[in-house]
């Protein structure tokens, strides 16, 4: 431990130099005059007793430097030297400084902005109590091709009641909510919870408290929990919102609390949280059928998730023999939290860090690539050092001052850089962290920019280390190094390594491009151009009846077909793209040889299917007289149909119930993209007509589609006031274009390739750059050799020729070696791209022959430059 008594001393030594000083000065003095006096005190007098006394302490500056040297201070001095002269070296060559911050700010600041959205994504762990301990858990059918799914409340129930490796399970689904009261009536995005959810995941309310125990039963008066940022927008952050009450689907909720800033769990458009609780009968065979809810758990201490995950698989079993009916094939599984919510961004995440990285490492390389040019300048002066007995620990600490300095110049550079884009990188954050975690500048983010500022400021300050080590000090002293073939050597390697990394950033880049070209070119199954669309959320209490709803859905499309522009309009369940859920059995009369099936099943009106753009295959589209007094119809998709053998035409299926009522298909439609644009149709879906609908339910319509003659959001204000002009109090929600839904499934995609496209510009920029400035080293150094060449007969075609043929030589060897490395790791990134291998032909050698173009584009001024040399002044100067 003796270092807690000795770093302090130097720190007090370095920063405190004046009175360290004085003390010392005063410390000798005190012991000469006690020498003195013990002289004096054995018969000398004054005089020889204090010369006697200077005698034995052996010279005093002697003793000055020992102690400091104890001290350690002259390396800090060296060190402060060495600074000072780089800052005098910066200084004299500011645009060389400024070229050299500016690469080394862009690689460092690229850097930085990613590792922000990683940490905040990846590496920090959640706000919540041990988050560690929190894990996600989710019902499995392979079978039925449910990989994932919602949980039944049901089986929630008993993997409460009998697993012991949790120390609580909540659920949730999400719902929406109605807002009003408060202005302008608001649909809001909430969840819908058990009591107890709060407590699993040890987050305290900012305000009140968290739900009771008996809160969210039938019969129990209704509370609520705010986001902080609904209190704040709606609620002007009243401290006093606890126990007022508010409107919620017009009926009064009580406040219970608000949550702390920043709490948005499960997504982070989570605005409110309402308790719920299911009876005890839904442990039964009833409680089973429906899929519904996400199920959150935290593990008791030392038990791990995989154990957990055996356990409610052994659960998952048993119920599967209790229940067959409902059970059967399903499964379970459990996912750390945190790798639930961020697992569809894990790998593109760390796929743009490593593309920062190598824009980094060609940074420095280019860096490197500068230093050792200006080292040729400094050859005589570190030859001078040397000779003076400067030995090499002593050079190398210079340059590596020199390097460091520059590096932390640029490190500022690339935290201004970091900051300014945390804005644009927002969108690389996953929807369901959207708001709850964000890029910051904080310690973490300043220690990882010093970090890499530093290891890079090491890397491209001992470039020119070695060949520094080299000098011959008599051909420094004439000045004959420059042109040294080790020394091309080292810059050619550098540059070959430049391009070798440019192949890998720009093929990866490419792959991701093609990636989204072809995402582009797929059929959504519809015409997404001119339609708007937004929902209409009915509260229950206004519209407890399926007659009102249905009156509702007509006289809102009445109202829409009298808007000028308007060609056609018609409600849905869900839009594509918008919810995954609502899936039900599909079965056929009479052929019960059909494998279980699920499809997705959608309550729509008649004109819906035309308004989308759907194509219409077979039969015919609904009409207004498909009612409950008529004969229950069904359109169903291409996919469905192909379960059928023959005509489906006239054939009768049901959905979610294999004993009926039967309903006749009278159409076929084309398949539409439900999940993403860039998934296959994993489910066919089935259409119904709402006005056969005979319940309030979970299919009932909620999105409208207006296909309209031009600008569809001109469209928007107008359809609002129409549906105010029926119910003051309806909220109209999501107003958006359905491009606008389109392109918000590849957004992440663009935003990805924008990002990598920077990189790959940047990386071929800094691999010509390097390119250039060492063909224009070459010339330089050759220049005396091309002029006897011009002299013997050479023409300008062949000296320009010979540069380029060694240009050619250095860019071959990056290219080939990039290459080699992207066959390597671009299997990695199959699982990002679409209808494109990792190891495509054309983007592998679209890349070869770009950085070929500009590489010899850079090396064309060179050669130039080679060719109007002229024989005389270069023989002159030889």
């Amino acid at each position: 431990m003796r270092w807690l008594h000795t770093v302090p001393l130097r720190l007090r030594s370095l920063f405190r130099r004046r009175r360290v000083e004085q003390e010392l000065d005063d410390e000798i003095r005190y012991h000469i005059e006690r020498q003195a006096e013990q002289n004096i005190a054995a018969g000398m007098t004054p005089g020889e007793a204090r010369y006697a006394a200077l005698r034995a302490m052996g010279g005093v500056e002697q003793r000055k430097e020992e102690c400091r040297d104890m001290r350690k201070m002259h390396l800090v001095e060296d060190v402060l030297r060495d600074l000072q002269y780089a800052v005098r070296m910066m200084r004299r060559n500011p645009g060389f400084t400024l070229l050299a911050m500016l690469i080394m700010g862009l690689g460092i600041g690229a850097n930085t902005a990613v590792f922000s959205v990683v940490d905040a994504v990846l590496l920090k762990p959640f706000s919540f109590r041990q988050p560690d301990r929190l894990v996600t858990v989710w019902e499995e059918n392979m079978r039925l091709g449910y990989p994932h799914t919602d949980v039944a409340a049901g089986n929630y129930l008993d993997w409460k009641e009998q697993s012991d490796a949790f120390e609580d399970l909540a659920a949730y689904f999400g719902n929406a909510f109605n807002l009003t009261g408060e202005g302008t009536p608001e649909r809001l995005d909430g969840i819908q919870a058990t009591p107890n959810l709060f407590s699993v995941l040890g987050v305290k309310p900012a305000l009140g408290r968290w739900f009771n125990s008996s809160e969210g039963l039938p019969g129990q008066s209704q509370v609520t929990i705010l986001s902080y940022g609904l209190w704040k927008r709606k609620f002007g952050g009243n401290p006093q919102i606890v126990g007022q009450s508010i409107l919620i689907n017009d009926q009064p909720h009580t406040v219970a609390g608000v949550m702390p800033e920043g709490f948005e769990f499960p997504r982070g458009d989570t605005q409110l949280w309402v308790p719920i609780q299911f009876p005890g009968t839904q442990s039964g065979s009833a409680g089973r059928n429906v899929h519904l809810l996400s199920v959150v758990g935290r593990l008791k201490p030392l038990i791990r998730w995989q154990q957990a995950e055996t356990q409610v698989q052994t659960i998952a079993r048993r119920l599967a023999e209790t229940y067959p009916e409902t059970n059967k094939d399903y499964g379970a599984l459990v996912i750390p939290l945190q790798q639930e919510f961020v697992r569809d961004a894990r790998l593109s995440l760390w796929l743009l860090l490593a593309a920062s990285v190598l824009v980094l490492a060609i940074a420095c390389s280019n860096v490197a690539n500068m230093l050792l040019t200006r080292g040729v300048g400094r050859t005589r002066e570190i030859a001078i050092r040397s000779a003076l007995g400067a030995g090499r620990r002593r050079v190398a600490r210079q340059l590596l001052a020199e390097g460091v300095l520059l590096s932390a110049t640029a490190c500022v550079v690339g935290v201004l850089f970091a900051a300014a884009s945390f804005q644009f990188l927002d969108n690389l954050i996953p929807p369901a962290l959207s708001g709850a975690v964000f890029p910051t500048v904080d310690l973490r983010l300043l220690g990882f920019a010093v970090l890499i500022s530093l290891l890079s400021g090491i890397v491209f300050g001992l470039a020119p280390l070695r060949e520094t080590f080299r000098v011959d000090l008599s051909e420094a002293f004439r000045a004959r190094s420059a042109g040294s073939g080790v020394r091309i050597r080292s810059r050619a390697f550098l540059v070959a390594f430049e391009t070798a990394l440019a192949v890998v950033v720009v093929a990866g880049t490419g792959l991701v491009v093609r990636t989204i070209m072809n995402i582009g070119a797929v059929d959504p199954g519809f015409r997404p151009q001119n339609v708007l669309t937004l929902r209409l959320e009915l509260a229950a209490n206004q519209y407890p009846t399926i007659e009102k709803r249905i009156a509702f859905y007509r006289e809102v499309l009445g109202r829409v077909h009298a808007l000028p522009g308007v060609i056609s309009a018609g409600f849905t369940t869900f839009l594509p793209y918008t919810n995954f859920g609502g899936a039900t059995g599909f079965f056929v009369e009479g052929r019960s040889d059909i494998p279980p099936t699920m499809v997705y099943r959608r309550e729509t009106s008649s004109e819906y299917l035309a308004a989308m753009g759907v194509s219409l295959l077979k039969g015919r589209w609904f009409t207004e007289e498909d009612d409950r007094n008529h004969l229950l119809v069904t359109i169903i998709s291409e996919g469905a149909a192909r379960l059928l053998d023959g005509d489906p035409i006239g054939r009768h299926v049901n959905f979610g119930n294999p004993r009926g009522p039967w309903l006749t298909v009278v159409g076929v439609v084309g398949d539409m993209r439900e999940e993403g644009v860039a998934l296959p149709s994993r489910r066919a879906v089935g259409y119904t007509p709402y006005a056969q609908s005979t319940e309030v339910w979970f299919f009932n319509p909620r999105d409208l589609a207006i296909r309209v003659q031009a600008d569809p959001m001109s469209l928007a204000a107008a359809v609002q006031r129409e549906v105010w002009g029926i119910n003051p109090n309806q909220t109209v929600a999501q107003i958006r274009t359905l491009e606008t839904i389109l392109d918000q499934q590849v957004s992440n995609r663009k935003l990805q390739a924008a990002l990598l496209s920077a990189f790959s510009l940047l990386s071929i920029s800094l691999a010509a750059l390097g390119l250039y400035a060492l063909l224009s080293f070459v010339v330089q150094a050759r220049k005396q050799e091309f002029g006897v060449r011009m002299a013997l007969g050479a023409t300008p075609r062949q000296l320009v020729a010979a540069v380029l043929r060694q240009s050619v030589r250095w860019i071959g060897g990056g290219v080939l070696a990039g290459l080699a490395i992207t066959l390597v790791v671009a299997r990695s990134l199959s699982s990002l791209l679409y209808g494109v291998e990792p190891t495509d032909p054309l983007t592998l050698a679209a890349s070869v022959f770009l950085l070929f173009g500009v590489g010899v584009s850079a090396a064309l001024v060179p050669a130039w430059r080679a060719s109007r040399i002229d024989p005389m002044t270069a023989l002159r100067h030889e």
